[in-house]
């Protein structure tokens, strides 16, 4: 956009023009006769042409604008063609009119470039403003607002992708980039190597005095604005000037070996150690997922945030140990990231309490859903709460959800969160709206991926589309075909416009199959014969039915207990 100053200058030339115009027309009225007395015969007498009275000006671009020299060709009917003195008359009081004419247009114009000025400046200022205030919602960093770069390693889309964006793009987070996109893998491990070395790569692209913000793409789902996310970080990490990448926590170390410094030389959970009560860090035998009472305290390598300096150390590490590292080994990225941590020599830590993130793997339980003034007072009107997913254990209301391990409660809990619930609710609708015509991301080159290139028209809130997004056998056309039809629109109806190519050779490139899920049971050492029975607390209870049926009657009736102590009510302990 020009500057206010270059535009004033270009007034001023279209004024300067005017005036050289009025004073040369009227102080050489004889070079006008002149001219006039030597015109062809050919000349129509009575038509007049714009070219030939509009003088050289600079147009709007400050440019000079290409126009003929002055000249007469045709003057008004005169009454004496043969009479030089009534000829010069006539062209004198023509030039006259003509400078007149000439005047009033390009004073009309000066007006209307004026006008052009104080419209472009207004929409300059506005967007300075908009500007200014988006940069002063984050908090400063040595002085100057925190620079983030939103990371998504992502070489294919999926429907649950498309979800994950929505969340981030409705809560104001900035379009990603997507390392990896459109790359295809031979196999498995050289998708979880490019993953690393995807990310290494692209953080030395970066400013030292950048941040980088670096979150898995199939099961993160953003559910509070960007800027309260980034304020949080920057808050838990001002102690030591915001130096310190903070990752995910689980409850779990995995899928290091148990006796590695991965999992033993970390530090201990700063949550009370009968946070979870008596059982707390103790297997629990009753229930599936054992490791329920557990404190997060091992290394999630699926959400990450921190300054770039720090994260090149960490990731150039992790490159070369992956690169190096036999084929059949590299079974998972977060295990060459989490033997760093281990070695506790670099500035990393865990998010303990879910101030940032809140990974789900055997950490279902211990959520539960809040509107959003539940601690405030006066409450908002019923219509006007939100309901967030809220950490029972750490009173924490985590900005970002990773699904880690089992995906079923990502259906499950999709139609309780905000955006559902508020899907009919017009300011959501036009955000909404606006996602699916401007949203999108970026490649790691810089090149914008719209929405409809990744997403095509699906409704993430419907299923059904999602399937058809998902099948890698289906062309982009069939896709498009069918996503019409779940819609009850005529498939020929759909614009051809609609119809975007992946900008990969495939219509959806393979990815590389993410790693092997989270087993709900494990042992320390993966030895399936030495895993403890699993108990059906159910069947505990129909047997002790039976015992008491057997059994003698009694004056007083005896409860059954659980091995915990806990009354049974058929629902697993923990």
């Amino acid at each position: 956009m020009r500057s206010a100053s270059s535009r004033r200058l270009v007034v001023a030339s279209l004024a300067a023009s005017v005036f050289i115009l009025l004073l040369w027309s009227l102080v050489d009225p004889g070079s006008l006769a002149n001219m006039a007395a030597h015109a062809p015969e050919q000349q129509t007498i009575g038509q007049t042409t714009a070219n030939n009275i509009m003088p050289p000006i600079a147009d709007l671009n400050g440019q000079s604008a290409s126009a003929p020299a002055l000249t007469v060709e045709t003057v008004d009917t005169l009454a004496d063609e043969d009479s030089p003195a009534t000829l010069s008359s006539a062209v004198v009081a023509d030039a006259d009119i003509d400078a007149n004419v000439t005047a009033d247009a390009t004073v009309g114009l000066v007006a209307g470039a004026e006008e052009t000025e104080t419209q472009e400046e207004e929409a300059e200022e506005e967007a300075e403003e908009e500007a200014e205030e988006e940069t002063l919602s984050l908090p400063l960093v040595n002085g100057k607002p925190i620079d983030i770069n939103f990371l998504i390693p992502l070489s294919s889309t999926h429907f649950n992708f498309c979800r994950s964006l929505y969340t981030a793009l409705i809560n104001d987070y900035p379009k990603p980039t997507l390392i990896n996109w459109g790359r295809k893998f031979e196999d498995p491990a050289a998708g979880r190597v490019y993953k690393i070395s995807g990310i290494d790569e692209y953080l030395h692209r970066m400013r030292d005095d950048e941040f980088a913000f670096i979150l898995d793409g199939y099961d993160v789902w953003y559910q509070i604005p960007y800027a309260d996310f980034v304020t949080r970080f920057v808050e838990s990490t001002k102690e030591d000037n915001h130096q310190t990448v903070v990752f995910g926590a689980d409850k779990k170390c995995w899928p290091n070996d148990p006796s590695s410094p991965a999992c033993t030389n970390i530090p201990s959970s700063p949550l009370p150690t009968d946070v979870y009560g008596p059982n707390t860090d103790v297997i629990n035998q009753v229930y599936r997922q054992q490791y329920i009472n557990f404190r997060p305290r091992w290394l999630n390598s699926g959400n990450i945030i921190g300054p770039v300096t720090e994260l090149r150390h960490i990731y150039d590490q992790a490159n070369y140990s992956i690169t190096h590292a036999p084929p059949d080994q590299v079974f998972s990225d977060q295990m060459y990231i989490a033997d760093i941590y281990g070695e506790q020599k670099l500035k990393m830590t865990v998010d303990y309490t879910s101030e940032l993130f809140q990974t789900m793997t055997f950490s279902h339980r211990d959520i539960t859903f809040l509107e959003d003034d539940i601690f405030s007072f006066p409450r908002k009107k019923p219509d006007e709460r939100r309901l967030y997913a809220f950490n029972r254990i750490t009173s924490k209301l985590a900005p970002i959800l990773h699904f880690n391990g089992p995906k079923e409660h990502m259906d499950e809990w999709w139609p309780k969160m905000w955006w559902y619930s508020e899907r009919n609710n017009p300011d959501v609708i036009a955000k909404s709206k606006e996602i699916y015509e401007t949203g999108g991301a970026y490649d790691p080159d810089g090149n914008f991926i719209p929405w409809s290139d990744l997403c095509m028209n699906v409704d993430v809130h419907d299923v059904a589309t999602g399937k058809i997004l998902e099948d890698r056998n289906t062309s982009r056309e069939e896709a498009e075909k069918k996503l019409a039809e779940t819609k009850n629109v005529d498939a020929e109806d759909v614009p051809p416009a609609a119809v975007v190519p992946v900008p990969t050779a495939a219509p959806f490139p393979e990815a590389a199959p993410p790693p092997p899920e989270e087993p709900s049971v494990l042992d320390p050492v993966f030895n399936a014969d030495a895993l403890p029975p699993v108990i059906n607390e159910d069947d505990v209870i129909a047997d002790a039915a039976a015992d008491a049926a057997a059994a003698p009657a009694l004056d007083t009736p005896v409860a059954y207990t659980s091995s915990d102590g806990d009354s049974s009510s058929g629902e697993p302990v923990g």
